[in-house]
């Protein structure tokens, strides 16, 4: 199913947008002229994906909307895999590949949890080695691309375990709540910070790690 899902680039494009944006309904003309696509390319799109409950649609007036179905049971880890991968996720990893040694590149807070909201920012933490005025210019870009604000802090490998010896406000809070792992092992990360004495979560939802 899911290797379906990704062999139409109309198709790719309008669950890029319905993920990124989950909470908001679409019309089919403004989801044709925010992709650039035919409306009937749209269209036939649209049927697919509310045929196979990915979408939901709804009729106002003479028109129908379409957004995101939060009720599928597959809907978290779908949305999980666009984000990773049309959404930010291959992009952000292949320009910062370029900009240096990466140890991990990790989405946190809203997002990563699942409660982001429209004018949610992005929020991102970087270890490793990267020219920071090449990076200011890869996010800028990648904010123009996701019409959204990121925020990033980057750290060097040395602070990053200087900062988890310490037991960090930021890595703690971290560590107890679901991440989305763009470069690096997520456990990895974990047992580094949480390797300071810092007791896990038994209630803590992990997030499924993927590797670029």
């Amino acid at each position: 199913m899911l290797q379906r899902l990704f062999t139409s680039r109309t198709r790719t494009k309008l669950l890029k947008l319905f993920f990124l944006d989950r909470k908001r309904e679409f019309y089919l003309r403004e989801l044709a002229r925010i992709t650039g696509e035919n409306p009937n390319s749209v269209g036939r799109e649209l049927k697919n994906l509310s045929e196979g409950g990915i979408v939901t649609e709804r009729k106002k007036g003479n028109q129908k909307l379409y957004a995101a179905n939060e009720s599928l049971p597959i809907h978290e880890d779908l949305r999980r895999l666009v984000l990773k991968t049309l959404g930010f996720g291959e992009v952000l990893s292949g320009e910062l590949s370029k900009l240096g040694k990466i140890k991990f590149c990790i989405v946190y807070g809203s997002f990563a949890i699942g409660d982001e909201v429209s004018e949610s920012d992005l929020d991102i933490l970087i270890i490793g080695d990267l020219d920071e005025e090449k990076l200011i210019e890869v996010v800028r870009g990648l904010e123009e691309e996701l019409s959204r604000d990121i925020n990033y802090i980057l750290w060097t490998a040395k602070e990053f375990k200087n900062k988890s010896r310490q037991g960090h406000h930021l890595l703690l809070d971290i560590v107890e709540k679901p991440v989305i792992m763009i470069v690096g092992d997520e456990d990895e990360f974990r047992k580094t910070v949480e390797g300071q004495n810092h007791p896990k979560s038994k209630n803590r939802q992990r997030a499924g790690k993927k590797n670029f």
